[in-house]
């Protein structure tokens, strides 16, 4: 009897062991094997309208009854629609809801193309569209099963997406408008339920096709598995294309490199706080005021369509991934194990659908991040040579390695070679405790240095950088020290479209046209949850952003593995090195705090001078006005102002006294009727400047100033206006006068 249980217990352990390999670990058996290359590219066509701004009105918001994946969009009006949450990915779109009737006239030109996509939901949706009365287009869209109930979402998803489409999805149409060619046309939109996204009107382009942009990120990947040859795609690329040995990310994890190399900018510069997933409301309202350029926009501008198509990637937006930074679609993989197939299979498909238009792709491969789950196929006997994390971590980049040669394969098939600058590169590297490394993690713990985010050594911030393109660039190998934060004006310069003003980042392209044999030498910055590096000739200096007595300092050259910490030996060039970073790395936007607790009956009157408006301002308790450039400060509470640059003075006046300040040196001198303190600090504050809450305690009748940067104090999660980071956005915008 015993040995009959116990045989019983091996075999069920032994079918959920299969199991988990069949739905965890093996490929999807739908999209195993060799794939179907995409056909022949069209001929060349260009933008000749975009409707979407035109069918909606500037700053329309969504319907507030909407689902809460459909978000208002800030840019164009209208909404952004995701698409497919309740199962392993979600697609963002531009969009309007079908509902009602809206109609434009325009002049159609010979060959004009009328592209758009249909989205649905939850219900049938019904889409009708008209030339001059006449209707062309007339479609219903039904969802798959409702899959949306709780066991689904937790148990039946990991089993069923595999077999049955997605519970919502996009469908993409193209409408020729020959037979109007030459005449002016009116087009009727109307519909009930559903969305109607990015609908653009595209006519023949004469010439040259412009530079398509593919920018192929595999998470993770370290620059020495690509240096030594094992990714045999990545190698071809690498001896056919200019190759960057010496390059270096520019964070421990993917949102700060991500966002340096769509906006040719830092985290303090965008705005976005690089220590943890979550983003702040002030950052996001300091990212729509500002509308920073970045890359998406700037190829749409030129007439591109935009895509970023992967797991991982982070973006801006109402939620953790959308359209916000410029794409025109998001199609996003929530880590689901064989999504590099799927991943292939939408790019391919996405080239296929613009029908010759000009392209700027974002792609992003996640097999390669933690945890390491490579199919059984591709492991190889050696491979745990390495250790077994390292082991499964090399079969993991092997099997993403097919996936970008097919991807680039296909494409240079298809005709697309000879005018497709890819740029093959990865986010970050990644630690496998090859040193034996225990040190204060970003979170506070204490543990070994393994995967990324938790440490700047070499292993963790070297990357490869690959550019190919056939005829546009030149093989070779350049040694000139690059960062992630020189794509962006490389890839722009390429395809001839201006570069804003401020970009950090060098222009590579000379080296890749070979048109010069090296590029000087610049300081390199890398950035970490809670820390910083500064990478300046042979030297590699890293500090803590909040406890600035915390050091380290390695000799590169002789040292590339880091194992010999030099700070107490070379205690001059450390301090050196400690200022030119202090110098070199951008401050983020300093937040003044007034806390003030003003009597019953009286009023404050906070002023700034005419020339430094703060970006934005909102408060939290007490009551807080305007009237011209003061602020009215009434009872107590926190009026909290952020400006792009601290203001050189500010005056009170008001029968209330200042109260010593903080967080910064300053002055004070009475005026009539009140108080002025002088803010300048001339050279600025450092980085690591504190932020300490103090309402909790009583505050004294009067005022305190005090400043930090915006980052540090969002560290602190020291204000949330909304009392919830999950409260809508709208609700934070109105509370905070960015909209009505």
């Amino acid at each position: 009897m015993k040995r009959r249980i116990l045989l019983y217990g091996l075999g069920a352990v032994l079918f959920l062991f299969l199991l988990f390999q069949i739905f965890f670990v093996l490929p999807s058996p739908l999209y195993y094997g060799d794939e179907v290359p995409i056909p022949a590219s069209p001929s060349p066509r260009k933008v000749a309208l975009r409707l979407l701004p035109l069918l909606s009105r500037s700053g329309e918001l969504c319907p507030a009854e909407r689902e809460p994946w459909v978000r208002p969009d800030l840019w164009e009006g209208g909404c952004q629609v995701s698409l497919g949450k309740y199962l392993w990915m979600v697609e963002t779109r531009r969009a309007l809801p079908a509902e009602g009737i809206r109609e434009m006239t325009l002049e159609v030109a010979p060959g004009s193309e009328l592209s758009f996509a249909m989205g649905c939901d939850r219900g049938e949706a019904d889409f009708k569209l008209s030339v001059n009365g006449k209707a062309v287009l007339e479609r219903r869209l039904s969802p798959a099963p409702d899959r949306s109930g709780l066991w689904f979402r937790e148990v039946g998803k990991f089993f069923f997406h595999r077999f049955f489409p997605q519970r919502g999805y996009w469908s993409d149409a193209n409408l020729s408008l020959a037979p109007w060619a030459g005449q002016r046309v009116t087009l009727r939109w109307e519909g009930k339920g559903g969305y109607w996204a990015e609908p653009v009107v595209t006519v023949p382009k004469e010439g040259k096709p412009p530079l398509n942009i593919v920018l192929i990120q595999v998470d993770s990947l370290r620059s020495d598995l690509v240096e030594e040859g094992a990714l045999e795609n990545i190698e071809r690329l690498r001896r056919k294309g200019g190759s960057f040995p010496r390059a270096y990310a520019t964070g421990n994890w993917t949102r700060s490199s991500n966002y340096a190399e769509l906006f040719g900018l830092r985290s303090p510069q965008v705005g976005i706080s690089n220590y943890d997933f979550y983003i702040h409301p002030l950052e996001k309202l300091l990212f729509y005021r500002r509308r920073l350029p970045s890359l998406p926009t700037l190829f749409r501008q030129a007439g591109y369509a935009t895509a970023a198509i992967g797991d991982n990637i982070f973006l801006h937006g109402f939620s953790e991934w959308s359209v916000d930074v410029g794409f025109d679609q998001v199609k996003d993989y929530e880590k689901l194990r064989q999504e590099s197939v799927y991943i292939t299979d939408d790019v391919l498909r996405w080239v296929q659908e613009k029908r010759g238009r000009p392209f700027f792709l974002f792609v992003d491969f996640n097999q390669t991040h933690t945890p390491y789950k490579p199919p059984v196929t591709a492991l190889r006997p050696g491979d745990l040579a390495y250790g077994w994390s390292q082991g499964l971590y090399r079969a993991c980049n092997r099997y993403v390695d097919r996936f970008v040669g097919r991807l680039v394969e296909s494409l240079e098939k298809a005709g697309y070679g000879e005018n497709t600058l890819f740029v093959i590169h990865a986010d970050h590297g990644e630690s496998f405790a090859n040193f034996g490394r225990v040190r204060r993690g970003w979170q506070g713990d204490k543990d070994q240095v393994v995967a990324h985010g938790h440490s700047l050594y070499r292993e963790e911030i070297a990357v490869p950088l690959i550019f190919y393109g056939p005829g546009r660039v030149k093989p070779g190998r350049h040694w000139t020290r690059a960062s992630l934060i020189d794509i962006p004006r490389t890839v722009l310069s390429m395809a001839g479209i201006e570069i804003p003003e401020g970009w950090q980042g060098r222009d590579l392209s000379p080296l890749l046209r070979g048109k010069r044999a090296a590029l000087p030498e610049v300081p390199l910055i890398v950035e970490g949850r809670d820390e910083a590096a500064l990478i300046d000739g042979p030297w590699l200096y890293l500090t803590s952003l909040t406890r600035p007595e915390t050091e380290e300092l390695y000799d590169l050259v002789k040292d590339p593995s880091n194992k010999k910490d030099l700070s107490r030996r070379e205690w001059s060039l450390r301090s050196s090195l400690r200022e030119r970073l202090e110098t070199l790395f951008p401050p983020s936007a300093p937040l003044l705090v007034a806390e003030f607790n003003v009597p019953q009956g009286q009023t404050g009157r906070l002023l700034f001078p005419s020339s430094s408006r703060p970006l934005l301002w909102g408060s939290l308790s007490g009551s807080v006005g305007k009237d011209g450039e003061a602020f009215l400060l009434q009872g107590q509470g926190r009026l909290y102002l952020l400006f792009s640059s601290l203001p050189s003075r500010a005056r009170l006046l008001a029968p209330l006294p200042l109260l010593t300040p903080w967080g910064f040196p300053a002055e004070a001198e009475g005026v009539d009727g009140g108080t002025e303190l002088s803010l300048d600090r001339g050279g600025g504050f450092p980085f690591w400047a504190p932020f300490q809450r103090s309402l909790s305690s009583p505050v004294p009748v009067g005022v305190t100033l005090s400043v930090t940067p915006l980052l540090r104090f969002v560290k602190e999660d020291a204000f949330n206006p909304t009392g919830g980071a999950g409260e809508s956005m709208k609700e934070i915008m109105v509370q905070w006068g960015y909209m009505k």
